[in-house]
């Protein structure tokens, strides 16, 4: 009797493991990042220094709206940057593009000049930064942070 109830155990498992919608999910392995994983608006909270020749390093902050279209592309319609207290607001829009790979590391590139290295959650509502060029013609920055998606919230969309 124990032979039987081993034997259909076996069986079972194998049906079961080979039939579609049983046992697969639909993924390869871990979630995986795409182009699309950044799609809607961010702020990107970041602060750092910026450390000029010769001179103490100054403390820098920045809240900026970034508006990523989920193929490459985004936008940031307005920022807040603290430079040693000094506070600069952005006046227009900047273009940016965008790289995500599949195991959700990429860089955003503003068309101004300063690269930042990502990496992503996998459902795209929360990333880490660190600066990886800074604007030209200004002194080296190190300047990490967290991008968190304020719109549209997960699963919800309005625009469409």
């Amino acid at each position: 009797m124990r032979k039987t109830w081993t034997g259909a155990a076996l069986a079972i498992s194998a049906i079961a493991w080979s039939a579609p919608g049983l046992a697969d999910d639909g993924r390869d392995g871990p979630q995986q990042c795409s182009l699309r994983t950044l799609d809607g608006s961010y702020v990107l909270a970041a602060s750092g220094f910026a450390i000029p020749v010769g001179g103490g390093a100054v403390p820098r902050a920045i809240i900026e709206q970034i508006d990523f279209n989920g193929e490459g592309s985004a936008s940031s319609p307005n920022s807040i940057i603290s430079a040693n207290g000094a506070i600069v607001r952005s006046v227009g829009t900047t273009a940016a593009s965008y790289t995500l790979d599949r195991d959700c590391t990429g860089l955003i590139t503003f068309a101004n000049g300063p690269t930042h290295g990502i990496y992503m959650a996998p459902n795209g509502d929360k990333g880490w930064t660190i600066m990886t060029a800074p604007l030209p013609n200004t002194p080296p920055n190190v300047l990490q942070g967290t991008l968190t998606r304020v719109w549209p919230q997960k699963g919800h969309d309005e625009r469409h």
